[in-house]
Parts: structure tokens; C-alpha cells; sequence
């Protein structure tokens, strides 16, 4: 493989089953169907489904959530449909959270907004003022802490 130059190499797009959107390469590096496919990318388009009424109404207080939420079909603001298994109302009880009101899906497109993007800004410690590459834009209000400054704090 070092002779051929493939030595370190990723491997070939077409050994990839999944198609660019179902990746977390499209949280990271989002690209249209057309930018997609000519790069040489699959792309997963997920079969149409009917719509199905939700079969219950999601009880906010922790304290009624029932293992037979498990058999009910809950309905996404998105259009999907969506069911909770046994092992997660459970975790739910335990926690003493609410039911989630989205499909899976939604929830972590909402969780992928939350973060900090791809991206390193120059930034200045706040105990120190060396210069360090952080993930934090300088307009956030933020106080950033170089690694020797971090580890004071923490240790």
C-alpha cells in the first residue's frame, strides 16, 4: 500500500452502504443531492409513509408516564411518525423528564444546531491574555481559559 500511495488513505466512497445524508459527515459538512451525487456520494431518499393520527396524548408530568406508552404512535411537527420503547420511557422515569414531543430525527438536528461550529477562532484567555485557537466566535460573551489557565481551575 505505501508502494501504490493508498497507505493512509480513506477508504473508497464506493465501499460506503450509507448514503451522504444519513452520515454525520452532512451535521459536519452538509452538501445538496446534486453536490452529493456529482462528488460521488449515495444519497438515501426515505420512502414516503402515510401519516398515522397520534394515539394518545403525551402526559407532561412524569409522575403518569405508563410502560404502555410503548405501544402507542406518537406524531412529529415534521410529518413522522414516531414510537418510544420500553427501555427509554423507563430511562425517562428515572430522570424525571418529560416525554419528548419529536421524532428522533428532529431532536438531534436540534441538538447539532446547539453547537459550536467547525470552525477555530483566535481568542485570548481570560485569566492570562495568551493567545489561543478556540472554538467560541470572539462576539460570544464566553470567558475562555488557555490549557495551563483550564487546568489550575479544574485541578
Amino acid at each position: 500500500m505505501r508502494k501504490t500511495g493508498e497507505y493512509g488513505e480513506f477508504f473508497p466512497i464506493a465501499l460506503c452502504p450509507f448514503g451522504y445524508n444519513e452520515t454525520m459527515a452532512m451535521d459536519a459538512f452538509p452538501l445538496s443531492f446534486t453536490s452529493a451525487i456529482s462528488q460521488g456520494f449515495r444519497w438515501y431518499e426515505e420512502p414516503k409513509k402515510e401519516l398515522i393520527p397520534q394515539t394518545c396524548v403525551i402526559p407532561n408530568d412524569t409522575q403518569e408516564i405508563s410502560d404502555t406508552l410503548s405501544t402507542e404512535i406518537f406524531e412529529c411537527h415534521c410529518g413522522k411518525n414516531f414510537k418510544i420503547i420500553l427501555p427509554e420511557i423507563s430511562f425517562y422515569k428515572k430522570l424525571k423528564i418529560p416525554i419528548p414531543q419529536n421524532c428522533p430525527s428532529c431532536r438531534h438536528t436540534t441538538r447539532m444546531a446547539k453547537r459550536n461550529p467547525l470552525k477555530l477562532y483566535e481568542g485570548v484567555c481570560g485569566r492570562c491574555k495568551k493567545l489561543v485557537k478556540t472554538s467560541y466566535s470572539p462576539q460570544k460573551p464566553e470567558i475562555i481559559l488557555c490549557k495551563d489557565c483550564y487546568q489550575k481551575e479544574v485541578y
